[in-house]
């Protein structure tokens, strides 16, 4: 189950999920007005990145339908309409419970990538969908036997920006979860992955106690049963190794189409350019995901596997910022191409 297919880091991660000789079906969670909007909506976003589309949509098939993968190389990808903020992600009764017991892998990538934004506006969405996501994560069919239902890999794609404001003292920053929310950078973007982060911790470590009026345990007693959540952060991100296709509305893209209008850049000094591939990221998230279900596979206990944190960045820290002004100042026949200093 992939949230965020329509941003460009979905996009790469379902066209290496539909790549996977591991995966037999994908279930596309997306905002839309109907199952059309949401198929066209995720097929456009394939082929906007160089991708091969989804194939034609068909309001024959029933939604709920898998596809038996011995007779075909490509997962059969199923677009429904979602909406994050509703308990249970607005689908009907039927497909949450069939949800709930079949998904073995959820990937969440949806998050507005909006840095004017207050941490409060990122509450109904996001973040409260983040809560619903890891309850469908724990969820079974009250008929569903609890040695049948699949155990499952939550992976929450977060942001370095959660944590860059950790004091450089404690350079480099390791992988495990902040419990200051100083270390977020002051956006309310960065503030509201922080805020994920420790949902996800606090879900993962919630008590195990006997659901209320019954005398079964929580299932979460069940160490095979218990939910694999990873934090993956993500740094900056750049165009794909194969189509060289950035998303012209961030920011770097921005500032850098200025420059045959302006003549001017602004000096970000030795500024590293540590810009890591989209499809590396891509390919980064679906190694994780199999890693961790190898280690729980090859009967890893649970201590030893517990909540891991990955930050995924390029490790290059050259070249920098003023490496790509001359490269700009060359290519783009800008001889007269200013550097302006911030004020």
């Amino acid at each position: 189950l992939l949230t965020g297919a329509t941003g460009a880091l979905g996009a790469h991660i379902l066209h290496c999920l539909r790549s996977s000789p591991t995966v037999s079906y994908i279930t596309c969670l997306v905002r839309a007005a109907s199952p059309f909007a949401a198929h066209e909506r995720v097929s456009k976003s394939l082929i906007a990145r160089g991708k091969p589309g989804l194939a034609p949509y068909s309001d024959s098939k029933p939604i709920l339908t898998q596809k038996n993968t011995a007779s075909s190389s490509t997962p059969e990808v199923n677009c429904i309409p979602t909406t994050l903020s509703h308990p249970y992600l607005g689908l009907d009764p039927s497909t949450y419970i069939h949800l709930a017991n079949t998904t073995t892998l959820i990937i969440h990538a949806a998050w507005a990538v909006n840095f004017t934004a207050r941490l409060r506006s990122f509450e109904k969405d996001h973040i409260a969908g983040l809560s619903h996501l890891l309850n469908l994560a724990h969820a079974a069919s009250p008929d569903n036997n609890n040695n049948n239902k699949p155990a499952k890999r939550f992976l929450f794609l977060s942001s370095t920006a959660s944590i860059t404001n950790t004091p450089t003292a404690n350079y480099p920053i390791a992988e495990h979860i902040s419990t200051d929310p100083t270390h977020a950078s002051p956006l309310g973007y960065s503030r509201s992955k922080w805020v994920a982060e420790n949902i996800c911790a606090d879900f993962y470590n919630r008590p195990r106690t006997t659901t209320p009026g019954s005398s079964e345990s929580d299932p979460r007693s069940d160490e095979s049963k218990k939910v694999d959540i990873a934090i993956l952060r993500i740094g900056q991100l750049t165009s794909d190794t194969i189509c060289g296709i950035w998303n012209t509305s961030e920011a770097y893209p921005l500032m850098l189409s200025t420059a045959p209008i302006l003549h001017a850049l602004p000096d970000l000094g030795t500024l590293p350019l540590d810009w890591l591939p989209v499809d590396i990221a891509a390919k980064a998230v679906l190694e994780i995901a199999e890693s961790m279900k190898k280690r729980r596979d090859e009967g890893v206990k649970e201590e030893e596997r517990a909540f891991p944190v990955f930050h995924i960045l390029n490790p290059s820290t050259t070249p920098t910022w003023g490496d790509l002004v001359a490269v700009v100042r060359k290519s783009a026949s800008l001889s007269d191409l200013e550097v302006l200093a911030p004020r």
